[in-house]
């Protein structure tokens, strides 16, 4: 909770960039990850270029990994709409498979420890899931007949 505070101070500073601290209580028992420390960072290079990175620090060493990564992620997202409004954005991204991973499971090597990938994502807002049909003059003048 307190890397959250320290992280909503330091976004009040300014706009133009936002920081995300979080720390992640590991679960040796089930997933086999210790604990973590997670920052963020998410800026806009233009009004269509938005930039976001991340940075996973292991603060606790899990008994039955051999390996525990530093974990880094990133996404770049192109804002391809008309109207610049984040309908329609065109994503890449690059992100850890490292973590929660055992001894002998896939993954666990230095050389694939990152996914990548691209994409593009389509969004749409809305009040209601189904449109309700107007009614014209004509049709309440006979509902009151």
């Amino acid at each position: 909770m307190l890397l959250k505070q320290l992280g909503s101070v330091l976004n009040t500073v300014s706009s133009e960039f936002q920081i995300d601290l979080n720390y992640v209580k590991g679960n040796d028992q089930f997933s086999n990850s210790g604990d973590r420390a997670n920052a963020g960072v998410s800026f806009d290079l233009s009004p269509r270029i938005t930039v976001k990175t991340g940075l996973g620090i292991p603060l606790s060493r899990t008994e039955n990994t051999s390996n525990n990564y530093l974990s880094g992620e990133g996404s770049v997202e192109y804002d391809i709409s008309k109207k610049n409004d984040g309908t329609l954005v065109l994503r890449g991204y690059s992100k850890p498979t490292n973590i929660g991973m055992g001894v002998g499971t896939v993954g666990t090597n230095g050389s694939a420890n990152q996914a990548y990938g691209g994409g593009i994502v389509w969004s749409k807002s809305f009040n209601s899931l189904f449109k309700k049909k107007k009614k014209t003059k004509s049709q309440l003048l006979t509902k009151l007949k």
